[in-house]
């Protein structure tokens, strides 16, 4: 008896030990496929995130990739013509300028004549030169405009149609008598306005005179007139 108990003990412990290890074998395969399974389903995973990119990582890629750098001897354009070509040709086309002119032709600018005749009779400060005209000139405008020009003294007080001519270059009322001063002439007329009141037209001839007798000694009467 004490026997067959033995024997069946040992049968039983030895059905234990390989139930064991067969337990312990199916949980590492079964551990095994889990650790496949995960692998596999965690680069699933990767790839699909890769391929569904967000487009600002898009964009992002783009910009930090560098672009090509053309040289000026490779650089072409879709056509085949050079770039740099292409460039000096907008550059000239940009620098390109036509000149302008605002002169008229000659005879279609408005002009007038004025003579600065000198002391003694005969003498002159200034011969017949052209003078171009703007809009409004008067006799007096006229007469800055050349003072200013060719340098000449003038002194005069007043303005617009007060004003009155005292000397022109350096020579002065009474400084050759009490009936010396300066009158002027438009057109072989003598006007009694001030020289700032009388406007002038295109084509009229401004003359100034020094006289000694209040205009009779060059034609024209006191207080103006002719």
């Amino acid at each position: 008896m004490s026997s067959y108990t033995t024997k069946t003990r040992c049968i039983l412990i030895t059905c234990l030990l390989m139930a064991l290890v067969l337990a312990g074998c199916a949980q590492n395969y079964n551990g095994g496929e889990e650790s496949r399974h995960a692998y596999e389903e965690r680069q699933e995973g990767q790839e699909q995130a890769q391929a569904v990119q967000s487009p600002q990582d898009q964009d992002m890629e783009q910009e930090q990739q560098p672009e090509p750098v053309l040289s000026p001897d490779t650089a072409t354009t879709p056509g085949g013509k050079k770039m740099e070509e292409e460039t000096a040709g907008d550059q000239a086309a940009e620098t390109a300028v036509v000149p302008r002119d605002d002169s008229l032709p000659k005879g279609l600018k408005e002009t007038v004549l004025i003579t600065i005749h000198g002391y003694p009779a005969g003498e002159y400060i200034l011969t017949a030169g052209e003078v171009e005209l703007e809009a409004g000139d008067s006799v007096m405008d006229i007469l800055l405009r050349v003072a200013k020009m060719q340098d000449i003294q003038l002194g005069f007080r007043g303005r617009g149609a007060s004003s009155y001519v005292q000397g022109i270059n350096n020579l002065y009322e009474f400084d050759h008598g009490p009936g010396s001063g300066w009158i002027y002439r438009v057109n072989d007329h003598f006007p009694s306005r001030s020289p700032g009141a009388w406007k002038v037209e295109n084509g009229d001839h401004i003359e100034w005179f020094y006289t000694q007798n209040m205009g009779r000694d060059i034609g024209a009467t006191p207080f103006g007139g002719s």
